[in-house]
């Protein structure tokens, strides 16, 4: 008499195809929101240079820069941004507090700044 062979039936199998189906579906999304977010931070961490940069640079040309609002671009790696640099006096007259804000370059004029540095300049 030959021995009985044991196997899994159908419903057992399709259970088991359905539990991993579900699992691949949240690792895929899970997937999806880690590189998402390894995008963004990536874009903030060039943010930030271009921001410690066009810092640098001001108070290098200008070490005591005059008060009021400048802009410009900055580009880094494969980013591009729009910079807002705001210049302004403080209690001590000797100190300027510069304020900069960072924009995607093709961001309206309402958007809110992906990376804001804020500074000081002393008078020399």
């Amino acid at each position: 008499m030959p021995a009985r062979v044991r196997a899994f039936t159908l419903i057992e199998v399709l259970a088991a195809l359905a539990v991993i189906a579900v699992a691949m579906t949240a690792l895929l999304a899970s997937s999806a929101r880690m590189a998402g977010n390894q995008q963004r931070l990536e874009e903030i961490s060039f943010a930030s240079w271009a921001a410690e940069t066009v810092l640098t640079e001001t108070r290098l040309n200008e070490p005591f820069p005059a008060t009021g609002r400048r802009d410009g671009q900055s580009v880094i790696g494969r980013y591009r941004f729009r910079w807002e640099l705001v210049v302004q006096a403080t209690p001590e007259p000797a100190i300027r507090r510069l304020d900069l804000h960072l924009f995607r370059h093709d961001a309206n004029a309402n958007a809110a700044a992906i990376y804001t540095l804020t500074g000081f300049a002393g008078q020399p």
